[in-house]
């Protein structure tokens, strides 16, 4: 992946494009921080991928065993906490 700077993006922006053509993907930084992508069509994230991944998720979460206390009780120890 090549890397370039916003400002040289904007002068090179036809070159740029032409070079996702063959494949290559570009990111965009300012201040070298990432601000964009640009790539060819098809070289997003695949929703199936993403679908998948939420399942699983989701089923990890349904394992996790529910917390011996409760949400009131923790707030009270707070409460008592700054009361001393």
């Amino acid at each position: 992946m090549t890397t370039i700077a916003s400002t040289d993006a904007k002068e090179s922006l036809a070159q740029l494009i032409e070079e996702t053509g063959t494949g290559d993907e570009i990111l965009i930084v300012n201040r070298g921080e990432p601000l964009a992508r640009l790539g060819p069509p098809g070289t997003g994230h695949d929703v199936e991928q993403a679908r998948e991944a939420i399942r699983r998720l989701r089923a990890m979460a349904r394992s996790v065993p529910e917390p011996k206390i409760t949400t009131d009780e923790i707030l009270e120890w707070i409460k008592e906490g700054r009361q001393r």
